[in-house]
């Protein structure tokens, strides 16, 4: 990651002090620095970062269950419904609407004037990355090819804000994908906005899966403008006066 980036383990927290998440969050660390100072890429203490400075938020999995169910810690509707947790409670900090910053764009249009594209500039990117994957919990590793197959089918639970990307073992993705002129899936927009044009899909790339990922990452946080931290508010709390 680009140096102005932060990554650190542990929980997304707006202003009123409830929290969501328990793995990977990228987060400004030149703008919104942590106020607990422990080194960089030292991942055995969690850390709390508040919403408005997070960029996307990780659930890493060893090996994905893609047909377990929410009491499996393992499983792809429990990482989905953490991700979505995560994104919902960023929802709460102040969005920045692209009209707002780019007044050229007219309201009825996203960013970029594109309709696959979030409204606001500063969303969080939500993912899932797993290194294996099982169909279930005692099943075995899935090859490559199986792995697709039971991608296909798998639900991804009703939850929402829904998930961004899933990198599924080494060979398979799950994107947000438009239908090109010529019929074929292609992603636009790192970030799946229901009710548009765009679906989520299984796309394979062979051995380059966790490559593309973060290829997809580091298009998602190229994109992202975060507003302001509220200092005001936290300044006046440190008094007891809100």
């Amino acid at each position: 990651m680009p140096s102005k980036y932060g990554i650190c383990r542990g929980h997304v927290i707006p202003a009123e002090g409830q929290s969501a998440g328990d793995d990977i969050i990228i987060y400004d660390r030149e703008r919104f620095p942590t106020l607990r100072v422990f080194p960089q890429e030292s991942y055995d203490r969690k850390q709390d970062i508040p919403i408005e400075a997070v960029y996307a938020y990780i659930e890493a999995k060893h090996t994905l269950h893609i047909n377990g169910d929410i009491n499996d810690g393992q499983s792809l509707i429990k990482a989905c419904s953490q991700v979505s947790a995560v994104k919902r409670i960023c929802e709460n900090r102040e969005p920045r609407l692209a009209e707002h910053i780019y007044p050229y764009f007219k309201s009825s249009m996203s960013y970029g004037e594109r309709p696959d594209w979030p409204r606001v500039i500063n969303p969080v990117l939500g993912a899932v990355f797993a290194l294996r994957v099982k169909d279930k919990k005692r099943g075995e590793i899935l090859s490559s090819e199986a792995t697709m197959k039971a991608l296909v089918g798998a639900s991804l639970g009703t939850q929402k804000p829904p998930i961004d990307l899933i990198v599924a073992g080494d060979s398979n993705l799950i994107i947000p994908c438009v239908q090109s002129p010529e019929g074929n899936p292609i992603m636009h927009s790192p970030f799946y906005i229901q009710a548009t044009t765009a679906s989520l899909q299984v796309m394979p790339s062979k051995d380059l899966a966790f490559a593309t990922g973060i290829c997809i990452l580091l298009y998602a946080l190229d994109t992202i403008q975060l507003g302001r931290m509220p200092w005001e508010y936290i300044i006046n709390d440190g008094f007891g006066r809100m």
